[in-house]
């Protein structure tokens, strides 16, 4: 259970690596903390901050993040941020971040403990997504950390019906030009108005019955990806179909 990614831009790193170290107190090992820079809409709109450099931003973000958790201690002056500090215990706790584009999964693969991908196609994912991250991983000589694919999925076999949903519940994102970009780099590019289209519908949602959906999910897996980030897409009933995905993933 989570909230998948904690925004950087309005919270100092420190002073975060201080709060994941009380949640660890609370529940060890139970933690891994998601980050990313979310979109220029709400860091600009919502919070009134400038939205610099977000891969350059991010970078700097984990590295600090990185030395707290993991070494207890942390001394840097870097373009965005100035830190000194130590913690008085270590949790280790894992680091991942979100990614869109490739250059935030070569960073994932570079730096962090994973990658938590958001509405991207499935091919996008094995064509564009899994090699960049192996190639961060490379880079850095490390092993190539997790990717955690978000998979939306619906309960039905009428096509038209979960796009007309989909559109509803995830259109938006053709609104933000990050995605917009990351669309097109995939094949499937919005429409002028940012309509999102049938061809990148029917390559992100997986529909279907329970059995057919995680016969899906658990090819999924055994391709390449990791972990999955699973969430419905509402067609009909909203309390019905939730509780039929936890039951699937539950026996996943």
């Amino acid at each position: 259970m989570g909230t998948a990614i904690v925004p950087t831009y309005p919270r100092h790193p420190l002073a975060l690596a201080q709060q994941a170290l009380a949640f660890s107190d609370i529940a060890p090992e139970r933690l891994r903390l998601g980050v990313g820079p979310s979109n220029r809409p709400n860091i600009e709109g919502s919070f009134g901050i400038s939205m610099q450099s977000p891969q350059g931003h991010l970078r700097e973000y984990v590295t600090i993040l990185r030395a707290a958790l993991w070494d207890g201690k942390v001394e840097r002056q870097g373009r965005f941020f100035t830190v000194k500090g130590t913690l008085p215990r270590v949790p280790h706790t894992p680091i991942l971040v979100s990614a869109l584009r490739e250059g935030a999964f070569r960073l994932a693969g570079e730096l962090t403990d994973g990658a938590l991908s958001w509405v991207c196609p499935v091919p996008y994912l094995f064509e564009k997504a899994l090699p960049a991250l192996r190639a961060g991983a490379a880079k850095a000589e490390r092993p190539v950390p997790s990717l955690v694919a978000h998979i939306p999925v619906a309960f039905s076999q009428d096509r038209q019906a979960v796009n007309m949903a989909a559109r509803k519940q995830l259109g938006y994102y053709g609104q933000f030009p990050s995605y917009a970009s990351m669309f097109a780099e995939a094949g499937f590019p919005v429409s002028p108005e940012g309509e999102l289209s049938d061809a990148l519908l029917e390559n992100l949602v997986i529909i279907g019955d329970d059995a057919s959906i995680s016969e899906h999910l658990k090819k999924l897996l055994a391709s390449g990806l990791d972990e999955l980030l699973v969430m419905p897409v509402i067609v009909a009933n909203a309390k019905e179909e939730r509780q039929r995905l936890a039951r699937l993933i539950g026996q996943l």
